[in-house]
């Protein structure tokens, strides 16, 4: 195959974008996974672009994203009974990671300017620093929730305030661990949480 032909063979590939499955744009929290929504949107996507390449198997398909899709409600009931047991209960993070997942429980997030910079590597107002440590130096929320891959020295000094006012720290991380299932994954963080919450 030439050059050319090859180039319209990968430009006639759909794109599957999974921010425009769940109507985000540039600028919002880009740790779309952490949404319980996306993750089924992406399957039926992904789903329909295999189906339509090839419909002599479009109910193989059909039968691995049901199994799929059957898997995502583990998530879906976890992140239910977290949010009958924790609606309102205030906690705060080091960066927006867990954020999407959060809203979803129904937790109130608190410090989202100060994670915000983190994220984005600018530096935090000296407001909204005093604002996070305030919060963890006199216990107005009921965990820190922290990324386990980003090692600097603001999250490690967050980190020890939390510890120091005898406050949860939940470790999550912003991609997949090696050798778990998205499933597993994102189910082992949510018992994380429910742990640190519970003792609170």
């Amino acid at each position: 195959m030439d050059a050319k032909a090859a180039g319209r063979d990968t430009d006639a590939r759909p794109a599957i974008v999974a921010a425009d499955l769940v109507h985000k744009k540039a600028g919002d929290n880009p740790h779309l996974w952490y949404d319980p929504a996306t993750l089924p949107r992406v399957a039926e996507a992904i789903a329909a672009v295999l189906t339509a390449a090839d419909p002599a198997h479009a109910a193989d398909y059909a039968a691995n994203l049901a199994t799929l899709t059957a898997s995502f409600k583990r998530i879906d009931a976890r992140v239910a009974a977290l949010g009958a047991r924790y609606k309102g209960v205030p906690v705060t993070a080091t960066e927006p990671v867990f954020g999407p997942m959060a809203r979803a429980i129904g937790l109130t997030m608190r410090n989202e300017r100060f994670q915000l910079a983190m994220m984005n590597g600018t530096e935090p107002t000296a407001h909204d620093l005093a604002e996070i440590e305030r919060d963890l130096k006199e216990k107005r929320v009921k965990a820190l929730i922290y990324n386990a891959q980003v090692s600097e020295l603001m999250s490690t000094r967050l980190r020890a305030l939390a510890a120091a006012s005898h406050i949860p720290v939940v470790p999550v991380t912003e991609t997949l661990p090696a050798g778990m299932h998205v499933q597993d994954w994102l189910l082992s963080e949510l018992d994380a949480l429910d742990k640190a919450l519970s003792t609170q």
